[in-house]
């Protein structure tokens, strides 16, 4: 899939704590060397409590609507978001985007979506928002936005498209 400026993609992309935790932890790992699981614990926990929340104006298929989040995830095709099977798809082909984010919520509401995930009751939670859509523009006032694809953290200048 194209997206995030013409850049390819096959599986998710991530902006906000997303690309920052994975920068973050692959500065910690070459600083400590202490291991993938504690340099992601460190990572999380730094950007977690470092990443200023983005405000963004996002077109959904066609309807524009702002959010102020500090995370936005797109997947190829849509993400399980309920019990054990969380993090999974049904299919890879449909030819359709999972759009999930974090609204109007501190960092200790980004901790409680965290309990809800692990309970399983993220589709609960009121200030998660889950879309299955076609296409979407991310737009920000600000000049660049940190972006992974795929795992890999490059610096994506908006509009966003995908």
């Amino acid at each position: 899939m194209a997206g995030g400026g013409g850049r390819v993609w096959f599986n998710n992309c991530g902006i906000g704590i997303d690309p920052g935790s994975v920068a973050e932890r692959e500065g910690e790992g070459k600083r400590t060397g202490s291991g993938k699981w504690p340099d992601f614990a460190r990572a999380a926990l730094n950007a977690f409590r470092r990443h200023p929340f983005l405000h963004l104006r996002v077109c959904l298929d066609g309807e524009e609507r702002l959010f102020k989040t500090a995370s936005v995830f797109v997947g190829n095709n849509p993400y399980e978001i309920t019990g054990l099977n969380l993090g999974t798809r049904e299919c890879l082909n449909a030819g359709k985007l999972g759009f999930y984010l974090a609204n109007r919520t501190g960092r200790f509401g980004l901790l409680r979506l965290a309990a809800s995930a692990l309970m399983g009751r993220l589709h609960r939670a009121e200030a998660f928002v889950a879309f299955c859509i076609d296409e979407a523009r991310i737009e920000s006032g600000k000049h660049s936005l940190l972006v992974s694809t795929d795992g890999e953290v490059t610096r994506r200048t908006p509009p966003l498209r995908y």
